[in-house]
């Protein structure tokens, strides 16, 4: 019987699929499968898949819970599932022995492996990578970060605890925080020695969209969140004073020196509205 299913989701990944593939083939533990997940490519991703008789599946309306529970579905057998980013490449041969091992232990429910920027890894991803990713190997018990571009998961409580259908990203930290609440003794391992190369951060280079639907889900995990309603932002009328003069008369000059600040407090989601006061007068 196959052992691990390797399900790897993928959208326009012909730079990367054909080294990982070939990553995949030299590991010493080959008790595994191979599935793709594809999210509409249009590049030569599916050729390559196609040459390499690997067995993908598409998906239609692509969202990142949904793909994983999708591939667990169609293969029932197996015992444990990794979850492989398209491009992060395994370090070394022995990357799928590491990952899957510390899942032996009847407690360890999970297992999340390094990270290491590549070189063409932009500076505010590689400093994310450096910082998260260490050298220590870690049993988490109630911290539940957890990150699935690297990781193995015991299959059967997958199948009954499955990846939310409805999270844009964040799924896996999502399922953590819901698995390590359960108060079965389960916990979550680290192990640095199942390392990969990733060529881009954890947040994508910090875009504005993916951050502020990051933040928000931080933020509803977040236990210490729980604070009194009346103290709640979303609670508040919070606005934003911009006191100062017009230099020599000149309001777009003041516009202009003040544009990075307004530009600033509009990306603040807790600021309702945003008051400008120059020489006495409300604008």
């Amino acid at each position: 019987m196959i052992e691990t299913l390797v399900i790897i989701r993928t959208k326009n990944e012909d730079r990367w699929i054909k080294p990982l593939i070939k990553s995949l083939e030299i590991q010493t533990y080959q008790n595994f499968k191979i599935l793709v997940i594809d999210n509409n490519s249009k590049d030569r991703t599916l050729d390559i898949l196609k040459e390499k008789k690997i067995k993908f599946l598409k998906i239609k309306k692509f969202l990142p819970g949904k793909a994983i529970n999708m591939g667990i579905n169609y293969y029932k057998k197996t015992k444990y599932i990794v979850c492989l980013s398209a491009h992060c490449l395994p370090e070394k041969k022995d990357w799928l022995k590491s990952l899957i091992k510390p899942l032996k232990n009847p407690k360890t429910v999970a297992v999340y492996g390094k990270q290491i920027p590549m070189f063409s890894t932009n500076s505010q991803d590689y400093r994310d990578l450096k910082l998260i990713f260490g050298n220590e190997k870690r049993i988490q018990k109630i911290d539940y970060f957890f990150h699935n571009a690297n990781s193995a998961i015991k299959r059967n409580i997958l199948k009954k605890y499955p990846f939310s259908e409805k999270a844009t990203n964040m799924e896996d930290r999502i399922w953590s925080k819901n698995i390590l609440s359960l108060n079965g003794g389960y916990q979550i391992v680290y192990e640095p020695k199942a390392s990969v190369y990733h060529h881009h951060g954890l947040h994508h280079s910090n875009k504005e969209k993916r951050l502020r639907g990051v933040v928000k889900i931080m933020k509803s995990l977040e236990e210490d969140n729980l604070i009194p309603d009346i103290l709640r932002p979303e609670r508040q009328n919070i606005y934003a004073f911009i006191v100062g003069s017009v230099p020599n008369k000149d309001e777009k000059l003041f516009y202009k020196k003040n544009l990075k600040l307004i530009k600033d407090l509009k990306n603040n989601i807790n600021i309702k509205k945003i008051i400008i006061l120059v020489d006495n007068e409300f604008k």
